[in-house]
């Protein structure tokens, strides 16, 4: 599972969400400041070898990777039927919220390192 920002240059909506350094102004809804890019945001479910299964339409690039997956409800029961106890779905820190179907990495703090073992 992964998003992927497609980037766009004529494309600009304004969102719900008001600009902090001004106030007439909202934040455009197809702006990413992840990516510094106007875009959409298109999530993929692809087999181990990279073939796409499943793409999302289009959604407003600003979202994260989490909303725009949860806007489509195919897309976990489809997951589900590609994985099992043996068989796990991988997807990025993007996830985070969705670790009961997806395994993503363990987020670490900033000078702290898990323990050393063996």
């Amino acid at each position: 599972m992964d998003g992927t920002l497609i980037r766009t240059d004529h494309c600009r909506a304004p969102g719900p969400t008001v600009r902090t350094d001004r106030s007439s102004r909202q934040v455009d809804l197809w702006w990413s400041g992840k990516h510094a890019a106007h875009g959409g945001n298109v999530q993929v479910i692809a087999t181990p070898d990279g073939w796409p299964i499943w793409t999302s339409d289009v959604r407003p690039g600003r979202e994260h990777d989490t909303t725009a997956l949860r806007t489509h409800p195919e897309a976990l029961p489809l997951l589900a039927e590609w994985t099992d106890e043996a068989h796990a779905a991988l997807a990025d820190l993007g996830y985070e919220g969705e670790r009961t179907a997806l395994a993503t990495p363990i987020k670490h703090r900033t000078g702290h390192r898990p323990p050393a073992t063996g």
